[in-house]
């Protein structure tokens, strides 16, 4: 939500953007708005900023404030997800994978690699892509159980994310190592 002289702009969760208050110079016309992700409210005009990194506004345009047809704000590589957290937990015969993002954006889904050396070479264990289920605004929580251990070796993990352009980046790892005694100790 944001608040300018004489208007208000909200954006809801399916990023649309609703907008109450003086209209003058058209500072509320945003009804037509979809895939924002952030609004922002000048004193006669209004912004927002698409999933996609380009931006809009509309409003008075006295001082060339609306003049951003050419803008473009997200970096020349831009982060797919920003990773809250990833770790490992040993079971009794399995390692359990949790991770959590922040946000994610054009994120397609992600792959689970696993090596018995942290600098050999990492197979991926996870048949299909696991979906991605966050969004530019909101990250999202996953699991994944890898059954395919002997206990007491250690397993390194990395997680791979995926964009909608088939670009991949790869998160350092982390380590467990299941123990059967696990099983019947909490």
């Amino acid at each position: 939500m944001a608040a300018g002289y004489t208007h208000t702009v909200g954006l809801k969760a399916d990023g649309s953007v609703v907008a109450v208050g003086d209209n003058g110079d058209g500072r509320c016309n945003v009804s037509s708005w979809s895939g924002i992700v952030q609004v922002a409210a000048g004193h006669n005009h209004t912004v927002g900023l698409k999933a996609d990194g380009s931006v809009v506004a509309v409003g008075s345009n006295s001082y060339g404030q609306c003049n951003l047809y050419n803008w473009d704000l997200l970096p020349e590589e831009p982060t797919i997800i920003e990773l809250a957290s990833f770790t490992a937990r040993p079971s009794r015969n399995a390692v359990i994978l949790e991770w959590a993002t922040a946000s994610e954006f054009k994120n397609t889904g992600f792959n689970i690699y696993h090596s018995e050396a942290e600098d050999g070479e990492y197979i991926k264990i996870n048949d299909a892509l696991i979906p991605a289920k966050g969004s530019p605004t909101q990250g999202a929580s996953y699991e994944f159980i890898d059954s395919d251990v002997h206990n007491r070796t250690t397993y390194f993990y990395k997680l791979e994310d995926i964009d909608l352009d088939g670009n991949s980046t790869m998160h350092s790892p982390v380590s467990a190592t299941p123990k059967w005694i696990l099983g019947i100790i909490k």
